[in-house]
């Protein structure tokens, strides 16, 4: 968990025609670091469709600017950005 190396997936949400998600699309499809654990917690996106709670388990992740941006002023520069659980897939890393 903490210190695992994650990647977002595509941001789509399966609950609302439209696309509307809470994945911000300049981190979408990157690479990034689990910093902090929040626990779980109810899950927005079906919660205001009517589709229950769902709790669903909170990241904080970091990513370099280098990995967000093409030429950032200071590439080992990080931002931070919470994410759901079902927004991230663990990377492999040998």
């Amino acid at each position: 968990m903490v210190g695992q190396r994650v990647k977002t997936r595509r941001a789509v949400n399966k609950f609302i025609s439209g696309g509307h998600t809470r994945l911000p699309k300049y981190v979408e499809k990157c690479e990034g670091k689990i910093e902090i654990y929040h626990g779980a917690h109810v899950f927005p996106d079906t919660h205001a469709h009517n589709l229950g709670e769902q709790p669903e388990h909170l990241y904080t992740v970091s990513f370099l600017a280098s990995e967000l941006w093409e030429s950032p002023e200071n590439p080992s520069d990080t931002l931070c950005v919470d994410i759901w659980e079902s927004y991230l897939e663990p990377m492999n890393v040998p």
